[in-house]
């Protein structure tokens, strides 16, 4: 990146998820050409400073889920740039939010890892924009959202079982509206409003 003039602060994190039969530790090869890896972040405040520090987010990763890393940095405005494994192309939307990097094998990554970068590195604006779309899309994520079309779904396959559900949460909401009371001065209590706390996982 140095040749290309591209000059990075790197800070590289974490471990050794399964190496027998995926090409040996990344992280003796690291430490082979006198590079740290810093042990991993399981602390939410921690990893929320790591992500503000970073204007790129990197997760090479060859294979994943649905990362939460991702939302994390997205969150912080931090441009994640990630392998399109499993369902990260769920979470990033390529070029608008984020950028995706083809899994085809190591060489094609590295390729375009470093040509993301590059871009990213001498082209500020692009930087800021996607910054700026993938905190906006933390922002808009919500349980109610993205459990709708999910739950229109349900309805659709199992109409009988689901009409008992909204019959009794109606009756429901009828009777906590008949009791619900409010202390003087107060804002009254929105029905159905959630907060969702979403941990790392450890394993």
């Amino acid at each position: 990146m140095q040749r290309r003039g591209v000059q990075l602060d790197w800070r590289i994190i974490g471990s050794d998820v399964m190496d027998s039969g995926a090409g040996g530790s990344w992280k003796e090869r690291f430490e082979e050409i006198g590079i740290q890896v810093e042990p991993p972040v399981y602390d939410s405040r921690r990893l929320s400073k790591l992500m503000a520090w970073a204007d790129v987010f990197v997760l090479p990763s060859r294979w994943e889920g649905a990362p939460l890393t991702i939302i994390e940095a997205q969150r912080l405005g931090c441009v994640p740039v990630a392998t399109n494994v499993g369902a990260v192309s769920e979470l990033i939307e390529h070029g608008v939010d984020g950028i995706l990097l083809r899994a085809t094998d190591d060489g094609i990554v590295t390729q375009d890892l470093i040509a993301a970068l590059e871009g990213l590195g001498k082209r500020e604006g692009r930087l800021n924009s996607l910054s700026a779309r993938a905190a906006q899309r933390a922002g808009e994520r919500n349980w109610d959202k993205h459990m709708q079309p999910f739950l229109r779904q349900l309805y659709k396959w199992f109409p009988d079982r689901f009409r008992g559900i909204r019959i009794a949460k109606a009756r429901g909401a009828q009777s906590t509206d008949q009791h619900r009371t409010v202390s003087p001065g107060a804002e009254p209590a929105t029905v159905g409003d959630r907060r969702t706390v979403i941990r790392q996982s450890t394993h």
